[in-house]
């Protein structure tokens, strides 16, 4: 009886011993699916951070409408992120700067996954723009300056800026309209409003004042020419001066600068003086020229020396080599004189 109790409490100590080993077994096992689960979530949370961090600051956000988004100013986040609007856009035409202090309050406020690298990071905000130039304002000038009375070739100086220029947004046409001008022809003064893109809608606004500039014709050479060289007629060219910056000297006829040459060297595109040129020398002192003589009725020829040098037309002195007698004569072409009674 007594070896019956030995053998049941022997098996029932068996049994839960090996009960006891299996729940450590079980307790064990889940302890290394829960650090494993643990392990495998924490990866995925810091490749997920990574991903966030991908947000980057572009270097130029140029824009289009009245506002810009966070989207303009980084890349890489979501659409609802993106098009988060943070404040009016710059002018038309203008710039606006944000450094990397500005930059990290917004990414802070916004929880955005990005810091400056350094404080030089920075981006520009462009607003995009239609430019309207100085040589169309010009224009849209001298058509209403006409309508005033004005005539003939001219141009214009600005009194009150020297290059006057308009900016509207680029969705508009680069029109302008004079809404008001006003001319004195004494003074040849004007006062002008432009509009653009045009008196019914006018986004902006420019008054601009000045003198109207008369243009003369004024031939030039084409390149420069040296003393003793004759200018001819395709050694010429014509440019638009303003008359008040014109001498009383300066060439303005085709005709009194062809056949000439110039006393030294004359630059090409300046207006010409007429005491820069002189006729060409066809003779000079000392050549051997031939002596016409005619009285209407006959022709004699003889041979001479010249004592001066002369252009077409001079009166020079000359000597006769045959009798040796001194005369006058006017020079008619190269080595050639002509005596007239």
């Amino acid at each position: 009886m007594k070896c019956c109790n030995k053998s049941r409490n022997s098996a029932n100590r068996k049994g839960t011993y090996i009960m006891s080993t299996f729940a450590r077994i079980d307790f064990t096992f889940r302890v290394i699916v829960l650090i494993l689960s643990m392990t495998i979530g924490l990866m995925f949370v810091v490749i997920g951070a990574r991903n966030a961090l991908a947000a980057s600051l572009k270097p130029v956000a140029l824009i289009t409408g009245d506002v810009f988004t966070v989207g303009d100013l980084f890349g890489g986040l979501s659409k609802d992120v993106a098009d988060k609007v943070l404040g009016p856009a710059p002018q038309p035409g203008r710039d606006m700067v944000l450094n990397a202090r500005t930059l990290m309050r917004v990414a802070i406020a916004l929880d955005l996954p990005w810091r400056p690298s350094s404080n030089a990071d920075q981006i520009t905000i462009r607003r995009a723009a239609t430019l309207i130039e100085t040589e169309d304002i010009k224009n849209a000038l001298s058509t209403s300056l006409k309508n005033q009375g004005v005539s003939g070739r001219f141009d214009m100086t600005f009194m009150n800026i020297a290059q006057p220029e308009m900016i509207i947004p680029q969705n508009e046409p680069a029109t302008i309209e004079i809404s008001q001008i006003t001319f004195d022809p004494q003074s040849e003064r004007f006062q002008a409003t432009l509009v653009a893109p045009s008196r019914q809608n006018p986004l902006t606004e420019l008054m601009v004042s000045g003198q109207v500039e008369h243009l003369v014709p004024v031939p030039v050479l084409k390149e420069a020419i040296s003393s003793g060289d004759v200018v001819n007629a395709y050694n010429i060219e014509w440019v638009d001066m303003k008359s008040r910056d014109l001498q009383s000297d300066i060439i303005l006829n085709e005709q009194d600068l062809v056949g000439m040459t110039p006393r030294r060297v004359l630059l090409s595109g300046k207006p010409v003086r007429t005491i820069e040129l002189e006729r060409p020398q066809l003779i000079s002192r000392g050549d051997t020229i031939t002596i016409t003589y005619n009285n209407g009725f006959m022709t004699l020829n003889a041979q001479g020396k010249s004592l001066q040098n002369g252009a077409k037309g001079d009166l020079i002195r000359v000597v006769n080599t045959s009798s040796n007698r001194t005369i006058e004569a006017f020079v008619e072409g190269e080595s050639l004189v002509s005596v007239t009674q």
